[in-house]
């Protein structure tokens, strides 16, 4: 694999590699003491979903930067079916330090919510800051959305952000959830559900356009069975038209009919991609779409335990569509009658599979399979550090270390009909 090579490549292309190792000099983030927070009922927030609380809420993260190290800004709890209503444009202040909100109630948004850096949304409902578990999640609404620019949720050209136990529902018709741009760096989402309904077939779920190191751990993605979107869409930012890539999807769900994750690389590269755990579900199209242009290429993409249940029939694993993708490796990932490529050939090709699976329109490949290697390209001698264990009778037998069992009790809020 060339993955130093082209993680060097990313950050030679991206002014923020060059800034201090990607992290200020602002402090540690874990010094920081949970109970100094600023409530923003404090500073005359309502939470009654009627009154416009954009104002209290941008004067208590002014507040709580001012006095602290690192800001915390709590939203407590409030009636039921209530929630802290954002219905002007909310721009959040930079500063330099880490601003974390802590939602213990539903946060409404009728306008778009845009990020600065250094911010955590962090969701949970547990009645005390500093009681806040990671097992919950708090509503993030988006139905009411009014606003301009195409997402509830917008980072322009921002770094070091995390959306965490967080519940977004119902965006509008043709609206995106979230949209990330102008080559946009080191964002995370972790235990994070988004949900769409009949009302919205056309909004992108989360909608990437360029920039580098990306996280996705258990999360939950579910568009409506008559959806045309795409859950996760990324292409390469036509403003830069520069490398992107370092995407990692882990330990998550995928529900839907058009739900297939697409990496449109119209201009420059893109890679490496790690997909791993996850179960894809009802799904019509590929589990992934790796779409290229002339003189464009993906490398480097790996997919691990990936399960494909009650999909369309025979759709593969990875379409492709372009003549420069190179460096793929699938583990015990499978799906029935599920064929590994379908589109343009994929050059480096390496599959290791306890069952015998179709390679699909793949000519260059290295197939480790229950009755050993079959090869139509020369094999180089190594030891994979992700290669699933072997059996005792020499076959591999890939490792669910987040059980599929476990992805289909999250799904049992199902999409609504």
């Amino acid at each position: 694999m060339r993955r130093a090579a082209l993680i060097s490549i990313l950050c030679l292309a991206a002014p923020l590699c060059a800034s201090a190792q990607f992290a200020p000099s602002m402090g540690s983030k874990a010094a920081c003491n949970i109970n100094d927070s600023v409530s923003v009922k404090s500073y005359g927030a309502k939470g009654d979903g009627i009154t416009d609380d954009t104002a209290a809420i941008l004067a208590a993260i002014q507040a709580a930067q001012a006095q602290w190290e690192c800001a915390f800004v709590y939203f407590p709890p409030v009636a039921a079916q209530r929630g802290y209503l954002i219905a002007t444009p909310f721009v959040l202040p930079w500063a330099f330090k880490w601003t974390e909100f802590f939602l213990d109630a539903p946060l409404i948004l009728f306008q778009p919510l845009i990020m600065n850096d250094y911010y955590v949304i962090h969701g949970n409902s547990a009645s005390q800051p500093s009681q806040f578990a990671s097992n919950l999640q708090t509503l993030i609404y988006t139905g009411g959305f009014q606003g301009a620019g195409g997402a509830a949720i917008q980072i322009h050209g921002k770094y070091t952000i995390s959306f965490e136990n967080l519940r977004i529902e119902w965006t509008p018709a043709g609206v995106d959830g979230i949209l990330i741009d102008q080559s946009s760096a080191f964002i995370s989402f972790s235990n994070v559900t988004m949900e769409n309904d009949s009302f919205n077939l056309t909004g992108i779920m989360i909608h990437i356009l360029g920039g580098f190191e990306y996280s996705f751990d258990q999360i939950v993605l579910s568009q409506h069975q008559n959806a045309t979107a795409h859950t996760l869409q990324f292409e390469v930012d036509p403003m830069t038209c520069s490398s992107m890539g370092i995407a990692a999807v882990r330990n998550s769900v995928f529900v839907g009919k058009a739900v297939g994750i697409v990496f449109n690389i119209a201009c420059g590269n893109g890679g490496p991609f790690d997909f791993e755990n996850i179960l894809y579900e009802d799904g019509s199209e590929s589990f992934l779409n790796l779409e290229e242009s002339f003189n464009t290429n993906v490398d480097g993409v790996t997919l691990k335990n990936i399960q494909m249940s009650d999909a369309t029939a025979n759709i593969s694993l990875i379409h492709t569509k372009g003549l420069l993708t190179d460096d793929v490796e699938v583990h015990g990932s499978w799906g029935f009658f599920t064929p590994i490529n379908s589109g343009d050939p994929i050059n480096d090709l390496e599959v290791w599979s306890p069952l015998d699976v179709d390679m699909g329109q793949s000519s260059l490949y290295v197939f480790h399979g229950p009755d050993g290697i079959d090869s139509t390209m020369p094999i180089i001698s190594h030891q994979s550090n992700s290669a699933p264990a072997r059996a005792a009778n020499g076959t591999h037998r890939p490792r669910f270390n987040y059980p599929i069992q476990l992805m289909k009790q999250r799904l049992a809020f199902r999409t609504r009909n």
